[in-house]
């Protein structure tokens, strides 16, 4: 888990009391780099957050072929819009399980068709500028 949100503590000790600490790193806060090297090694990207405005780490999953799986709260059903870009959940402990289970599940069926690379293409700085720039053009 990387992050030093104010529920870190609470998870911790879940995690504990459920005997899953040798299963779960907890990286806290890291850099951008170190966060990113991370994410290149996982299978899936949790976000259960409900304050999300532009969720960037989508695409970072994207960018590491790593599937989301996100709380469908701000822009995120936006997109994750179909399944094959990740999966979204009501933000509850129940919903979330369920969603790790499809998951691991559309996993294992589709692992060698799974390209979710494309979708980080899409929402790349450099494709937002140049959207940006087209539609100033058209302004003008």
């Amino acid at each position: 888990m990387i992050g030093d949100g104010h529920l870190k503590e609470e998870i911790h000790n879940k995690a504990k009391e459920l005997n899953l600490l040798s299963n779960i790193t907890f990286y806290g806060g890291l850099p951008f780099k170190e966060a990113q090297s991370v994410l290149a090694k996982c299978h899936v990207l949790i976000m259960p957050g409900v304050m999300e405005g532009w969720p960037k780490p989508i695409a970072e999953s994207w960018a590491h072929n790593c599937l989301p799986l996100a709380a469908n709260k701000g822009n995120v059903p936006d997109i994750i819009d179909t399944k094959n870009k990740g999966l979204c959940f009501e933000p509850t402990a129940e919903e979330l399980s369920k969603t790790i289970k499809k998951a691991f599940k559309y996993l294992l069926e589709n692992k060698e068709k799974i390209n979710l690379t494309k979708f980080a293409i899409q929402y790349s700085l450099e494709n937002f500028q140049i959207k940006l720039s087209n539609i100033i053009k058209s302004l003008q």
